[in-house]
């Protein structure tokens, strides 16, 4: 769905410096959220049946790692924890983008 996004970001590049940064930082933002919204139209209107504790496990485990970052935690080891527990809740859930 962004394709034409990343052309004319592609397009920016090429002019350089003489394009405004505010720009660059609106069309980035705006591929970002429209990939998200085409994740989520995927996942919500083409699965079958939506489980809704995996969905629960996401939010709680988007969460942690949410809290983590703030802290400052630096180990590797707890994101690749949380994240494997994020891969459980996907799977879980029934989402499958």
């Amino acid at each position: 769905m962004a394709t034409d996004i990343a052309f004319a970001l592609g397009a920016l590049a090429v002019l350089g410096s003489r394009i405004p940064e505010a720009l660059r930082v609106f069309l980035v933002v705006l591929a970002i959220v429209d990939d998200l919204g085409a994740l989520l139209v995927i996942a919500i209107f083409y699965t079958a049946l939506i489980e809704w504790r995996g969905v629960a496990l996401i939010a709680a485990l988007l969460l942690a790692l949410w809290v983590a970052n703030c802290v400052g935690a630096r180990r590797g080891s707890i994101y690749l924890l949380l994240g494997l527990g994020l891969w459980a809740g996907f799977f879980m859930s029934g989402l499958r983008a």
